[in-house]
């Protein structure tokens, strides 16, 4: 009982986290009366954060950008059935360069992905 509460205190603090420092970089860049057109890509977990959070925290980074108003979002499932009908798949998509290809064909202005882990007592998030 301890440790999954601790578990959700741990997921809690990540998506707060998430919220006020990362989407901090993408919305500075959005033009305040044009919605800008962004696709997430699926956040790579490591570093002791159980893999069956990447979903969950990666949507839960898709529906706070769409909140905030400025953004446009692809969801997930739209963006497996464009990439499906070009016959790729997100899930092998890790480098840069793949996923400016991926925004290409998806026709977003902007492709956000990124790391979600734990150093010792520390949490980190990465996006680009």
């Amino acid at each position: 009982m301890f440790r999954q509460n601790k578990l959700h205190l741990c997921t809690r603090n990540i998506l707060q986290f998430i919220m006020t420092v990362s989407l901090g970089f993408v919305v500075a860049k959005a033009e305040e009366d044009v919605k800008t057109f962004v696709a997430v890509m699926d956040l790579r977990i490591s570093g002791g954060i159980p893999e069956s959070y990447q979903g969950t925290l990666s949507d839960r980074l898709r529906m706070e950008l769409h909140n905030t108003g400025r953004f446009n979002v692809v969801e997930r499932n739209a963006m497996d059935t464009i990439l499906e009908e070009q016959g790729l798949q997100l899930s092998g998509c890790t480098s840069d360069e793949c996923a400016i290809e991926m925004g290409r064909l998806l026709g977003v202005e902007r492709m956000i992905a990124g790391t979600v882990g734990r150093i010792g007592q520390s949490h980190s998030v990465i996006l680009r």
